[in-house]
């Protein structure tokens, strides 16, 4: 993969990945959410 570009400017890289990351807990939450909303009423 892109192994040398994040050596290069691995901070950078790791704030994205953990901005990535993030976001994918933030649409499963939501994805949860919904679906025990939807449960529920």
């Amino acid at each position: 993969m892109l192994l040398r570009c994040s050596l290069r400017r691995h901070k950078s890289y790791r704030k994205s990945l953990y901005r990535h990351q993030y976001l994918q807990v933030v649409i499963v939450l939501h994805r949860q959410s919904g679906k025990i909303s939807k449960k529920f009423h």
